[in-house]
């Protein structure tokens, strides 16, 4: 396990004290299709609802990330995370999505994201971009 990931762990753990943690969970999942020789890893990092006691702040996160490639064919390799996290208090409630992947081709790496925020229900902002870099011998 990486060393952020142990600290990031820790850190929820110290969260979970001083407020009521409604839902936790993290997974993972690892496919491989033989016949097609694909592979497939699948990370969910569920954060929890969780109620800060002292500001009754309500926060949610969610990560999903995953990252695909074929057998013999690195060019095929695609990570994509989404991402949402919500806040609420009282009334107020406000939400951010963001999706991003990122892809290669022979002689660059291919950026794509996109996010959108809402508050109460309704979209209130969305921005899309896309991006490349050169690979650069890599």
């Amino acid at each position: 396990m990486p060393r952020w990931r142990h600290l990031k762990r820790q850190s929820v753990r110290r969260r979970w004290r001083k407020a009521g943690c409604v839902r936790h969970c993290t997974r993972a999942r690892l496919q491989h299709d033989a016949a097609a020789g694909t592979y497939l890893l699948v990370d969910c990092t569920d954060e929890g609802r969780v109620l800060q006691t002292r500001s009754a702040l309500l926060t949610d996160e969610v990560c999903t990330e995953r990252f695909e490639i074929t057998e013999g064919d690195p060019l095929s390799a695609r990570r994509t995370t989404e991402w949402q996290m919500e806040f609420a208090r009282g009334e107020w409630q406000t939400r951010i999505e963001t999706q991003s992947s990122l892809t290669s081709d022979a002689t660059h790496f291919h950026a794509s994201n996109t996010l959108q925020a809402f508050e109460g229900g309704q979209s209130v902002f969305r921005k899309q971009w896309n991006f490349s870099v050169a690979r650069d011998c890599m």
